[in-house]
């Protein structure tokens, strides 16, 4: 290949790029008038660490606030876990807990604590939010 067939082949390449992004910036212009993509409420409220894990955890909390019962902490048990007889038993199982701020040890003295913690029956997912 000469360096002027290369010169074209990238010159062509850019030009389908750069039609590509012009296509895809009017898209997402277009959609963000009903989807909002860009959006994000973290940005403009700027919490501290503790107050977005309340936030997470009530999300995460089967009986929270939201209202969806099980459907974000399902969501986010099928995003991590990809252990399928793990998965699905979790998925199966009807009651679990979700705290904040829990101690990661039982010594009283201790300061050490985890963010959010999500206990089944017999599993205990701990998430720490930085």
């Amino acid at each position: 290949m000469t360096t002027s067939d290369y010169e074209q082949r990238l010159s062509s390449f850019y030009s389908v790029l750069n039609q590509t992004l012009r296509s895809h910036r009017e898209a997402t212009r277009r959609l963000d008038r009903f989807l909002s993509t860009g959006f994000n409420i973290f940005r403009v409220i700027r919490p501290k660490e503790t107050r977005l894990s309340e936030i997470i955890a009530d999300l995460l909390d089967p009986s929270g606030s939201h209202g969806q019962q099980r459907k974000f902490l399902d969501a986010f048990l099928r995003g991590i876990i990809k252990e399928n007889d793990l998965l699905e038993s979790l998925l199966k199982q009807q009651s679990c807990s979700v705290t904040c701020e829990r101690r990661t040890d039982y010594i009283e003295s201790s300061q050490r604590r985890i963010d959010i913690l999500v206990e089944f029956e017999n599993f205990g997912l701990g998430i720490e939010n930085k």
